[in-house]
């Protein structure tokens, strides 16, 4: 089932990726950048492998599942984040929405999951006369002079990040570890570790599929 499930997940982010390249209504103001979709793509793999992991761990004899454990593998996909946000703030200084066609809107709700990508798309433009305050993890956050996300990727990126946290919270606290009593260890159970994954992968999905339409749209005569 899960294999299946990844599948599907790949054949509806490709079948929409054609299908935006076929649709010139969307505007995506910033370039295609190959920094940032190499980056998003490194940045699934990691997240993936370092949840897998740390599910797979669990309960074993001599293996450490702790989020102290690994610590400085989330602080290495936070930096990699900040990197790619800063990217992707320069890229989309005139940038300041999503906006999808209704014939777009219309394709991509007939696709497998494909309610969760117009989702993506209405989270990431920014509310009308406000300054829209990311969402990002720890190393984000410390950034000081950090600025607002205004253009689409940002928002998209902001998104990540945001389930990033929402992983390192969890796997931080010992209540959702629970293997002593009172719950001290820290963990992240296999089948949390899999519950996690869902939310994230679709995130970065998200952001992977306005680069196949900017990549797709850029390269056709």
């Amino acid at each position: 089932m899960h294999i299946r499930g990844r599948a599907t997940r790949i054949g509806w982010l490709a079948t929409a990726g054609m299908l935006l390249a076929c649709t010139t209504k969307v505007v995506v103001v910033s370039p295609y950048d190959v920094a940032i979709d190499e980056g998003l793509q490194d940045f699934k793999q990691q997240l993936n492998l370092l949840v897998t992991d740390a599910g797979s761990k669990v309960g074993q004899a001599g293996q450490d599942a702790s989020f102290e454990a690994y610590k400085k593998s989330y602080a290495e996909l936070e930096v990699k984040l900040v990197l790619l946000r800063q990217r992707a703030v320069v890229l989309e200084t005139e940038d300041t929405k999503c906006d999808v066609s209704p014939k777009l809107k219309g394709l991509v709700a007939k696709l497998p999951n494909g309610d969760k990508v117009l989702q993506a798309f209405a989270a990431a433009a920014p509310p009308a006369g406000s300054a829209a305050v990311p969402v990002s993890p720890l190393a984000i956050g410390k950034q000081k002079g950090l600025a607002p996300a205004v253009g689409c990727m940002t928002h998209l990126i902001d998104n990540v990040a945001g389930q990033l946290t929402a992983i390192e919270t969890i796997h931080s606290d010992p209540r959702h570890c629970a293997m002593d009593n009172p719950p001290t260890m820290t963990c992240l159970r296999p089948a949390t570790a899999l519950g996690v994954l869902a939310p994230a992968n679709d995130s970065i999905d998200a952001a992977l599929l306005v680069q196949i339409y900017k990549k797709q749209t850029e390269q056709s005569p």
